[in-house]
């Protein structure tokens, strides 16, 4: 007969056995710890209340990591719809991707994501309308330049114009079917065609409006003209400036304008293209030698410069610009030699000197020709060594000295004519005095030496 001591160790075992078996682990451990407090040395008890510790320890950590992968999907599903809330839909999708992670069974985050990628198909979808509304709009834009300029038989601005058409879209016939339209008319008969631009060595063209210049004007008036003289900053009235010059073929300040308009919004490609456009015509009317002597200087220029012989490189740079006085790369690399050889004034200075260039080259290109040159005296006066504001204030008396020619041939030929409307009256006084004018003028004309002769003959003639 079994003792009291083991009919208690089989009950509690027992006891242990269904508790365990029911996967209730805290009572199984209550019943194996007190079955080896009735037997300590008995092997099964031991080895069930290690696998009833291990079950225990393995709930908690399960129970630990769905608390904490809770937490996160809640953190998830926050950060999403905060995100959603802001518009910012990559971020949202992210989130609710990995709260769909988490919990793959949950529909929210699914049913989200949906949403999500139907509007951002909807918002690409507009986008890329968008987009091709734009280009449709550049394109028909030049389109209507190319055809105004076909229509005025400017035939090769038409053909470039018509070629820039074609970069915006390739696929297009009309602008191809226009260029062999072009090229034919150009090879039965070459047309007229003029391109009005200054340019240092060429004569000012009557179309271009005449250089603002009173020789009257003094010294201090030009000044109180030059304190309030200010210059463009929005890119609207420059891009207008640039076109109204472009429209006449004033192409220096045209060129000038665009490039003021593309610093001021770089990323627009309008104010490019007719920079581009521009640079092949004037190169188109430059003479051969110009233009091999622009390229070698700037050859032998950009070769100093990479050897680090740095005067010898703004010496052939400056070179450049007074065949090209326009061109922007020659300046570009002066100033970084500047700054390569620490030949740069204080920050304040050098500030000063670009700011005073900037209204005295938008003064220039406006034709306001006296508070150019008072400004780029003032440039000499703080950098004495700089060759740019020199070659400028060349340009200038260039200039006035044409201004000048022009004046006096036109007051020459108005002379010329009174002259010869009094001699068909046989005013011959007044003929002859005008005459006389004229030679005072320009001593080495036939025309009225010829016309006093005519004058001293029909008087003669009326004396016998």
């Amino acid at each position: 007969m079994a003792s009291a001591k083991d009919q208690n160790y089989t009950s509690v075992l027992k006891k242990g056995d269904r508790a365990f078996d029911a996967s209730s682990w805290q009572d199984a451990r209550v019943a194996y710890t007190e079955a080896l407090s009735v037997k300590p040395n008995e092997a099964y008890p031991t080895n069930r209340l290690n696998e009833v510790n291990q079950k225990i320890a393995d709930a908690n950590m399960t129970e630990t990591s769905n608390a904490a992968e809770e937490k996160a999907y809640h953190e998830a599903l926050a950060e999403a719809e905060k995100a959603l809330k802001v518009d910012q839909l990559t971020t949202a999708k992210m989130q609710f991707e990995v709260a769909r992670s988490l919990k793959p069974d949950e529909k929210l985050p699914v049913q989200r994501i949906k949403e999500i990628d139907i509007l951002m198909d909807q918002r690409n979808k507009d986008r890329l309308a968008q987009s091709q509304r734009e280009l449709d709009e550049k394109y028909r834009q030049a389109l209507s330049v190319a055809d105004n300029s076909f229509k005025e038989k400017t035939y090769t601005i038409a053909k470039l114009q018509y070629q820039q058409a074609l970069l915006i879209k390739p696929e297009e016939s009309y602008p191809k079917t226009q260029i062999v339209l072009i090229d034919k008319l150009l090879s039965e008969a070459k047309p007229v065609e003029t391109y009005a631009f200054e340019l240092p060595k060429t004569e000012t063209i009557q179309t271009v409006p005449k250089p603002i210049y009173n020789p009257a004007e003094t010294a201090q008036a030009t000044e109180a003209r030059a304190q309030s003289y200010t210059t463009t900053t929005n890119y609207d009235e420059a891009v207008k400036k640039a076109d109204d010059s472009f429209g006449i073929k004033d192409y220096s300040v045209a060129r000038f304008f665009y490039l003021k308009a593309s610093e001021i919004k770089p990323s627009e490609e309008y104010p490019k293209k007719q920079l581009e456009l521009i640079r092949k015509l004037i190169d188109s009317q430059l003479s051969n030698s110009d233009i091999s002597g622009y390229e070698q200087a700037i050859a032998q220029a950009d070769a100093a410069f990479d050897k680090k012989t740095y005067g010898i490189a703004k010496f052939y740079y400056y070179k450049a610009l007074e065949i090209k006085s326009w061109e922007k790369y020659p300046k570009d690399r002066i100033n970084e030699i500047l700054a390569l050889t620490n030949s740069l004034l204080s920050e304040k200075e050098e500030k000063e000197y670009r700011d005073i260039i900037a209204i005295a080259d938008e003064a220039y290109f406006n034709k306001d020709i006296a508070i150019a040159r008072f400004y780029y005296n003032r440039a000499l006066s703080i950098k004495k060594d700089e060759n740019y504001p020199s070659i400028k204030l060349k340009d200038i008396q260039k200039l006035i000295e044409q201004d000048r020619n022009d004046q006096e041939k036109m007051d020459y030929q108005n002379i010329i004519d009174q002259a010869d409307q009094a001699m068909q009256s046989e005013n011959f006084s007044i003929a002859r005095f005008n005459y006389n004018k004229a030679l005072t003028m320009k001593p080495d004309e036939k025309h009225p030496k010829d016309q006093l002769k005519k004058i001293k003959e029909a008087l003669d003639k009326k004396k016998n």
